[in-house]
């Protein structure tokens, strides 16, 4: 089943303000369409939702000649590869439309306490926390710890923090990643990366082709949003 652009603009509209909170993944999962055509390579948004990292948009024209068309289709053929395997890792997530929106909830009302939560340091967390239950971690004391930190000299309610983090918690867990679906989509992006450079740089006025998935967090790109 997909989710609607309408939809997911729903379900992301409370979190405008913070570092993009997590979002759907198969069972009930994001789309995701990536067209290159005519020597440039255009990743569109998932589900309409523009991602913390820059967005998956723009397209940065390629080298022409012979060289640089089998470079074109070589990075092509390795975002290819990453759609396809970011498609077979979302199919195996439980990830339903209420955890999100219970998510949600909860960020709408941090942001109701007029407190801001620093952008890098919930994006880390977010890594850790998916890398750490990837590895089947049971112990979240040091990531509750890390979450609380991230409210130190607020007055957010111990309360909601704990069910903020519960709830994201939850959205980790039944996302089934592994530490094997992580390491898959690095190696993806590498080869990315390396053909960006292939192709003699990979930044044009800020933005690139590929450039926003080749440096995404494989957090992100699996669960997109979070």
């Amino acid at each position: 089943m997909r989710f609607s652009g309408k939809l997911w603009r729903s379900l992301v509209s409370g979190w405008r303000d913070r570092s993009p909170a997590v979002m759907p993944r198969r069972s009930r999962r994001a789309g995701l369409s990536w067209d290159c055509l005519e020597g440039r390579a255009v990743l569109s948004h998932f589900g309409g939702f523009h991602h913390g990292f820059g967005g998956f948009g723009g397209g940065l024209p390629l080298r022409g000649g012979s060289s640089g068309s089998t470079r074109n289709s070589q990075l092509t053929q390795d975002l290819q590869t990453l759609r396809n395997d970011i498609r077979t890792i979302q199919s195996q997530s439980a990830v339903t439309v209420a955890e999100l929106v219970a998510l949600r909830s909860d960020f709408q009302a941090i942001a109701q306490t007029g407190f801001r939560i620093n952008r890098q340091a919930l994006q880390q967390f977010e890594n850790d926390l998916v890398t750490a239950v990837a590895a089947g971690t049971t112990d979240t004391s040091a990531l509750q710890m890390e979450f609380n930190n991230l409210f130190t000299g607020s007055s957010v309610s111990p309360t909601l923090i704990n069910r903020t983090f519960n709830d994201a918690l939850k959205i980790a867990q039944d996302s089934h990643i592994t530490t094997a679906d992580l390491n898959t989509i690095a190696a993806d992006q590498a080869k990315i990366q390396a053909d960006l450079a292939a192709n003699g740089g990979s930044s044009l006025g800020g933005r690139s082709c590929g450039g926003g998935i080749a440096s995404a967090s494989p957090v992100h790109l699996l669960i997109p949003g979070f």
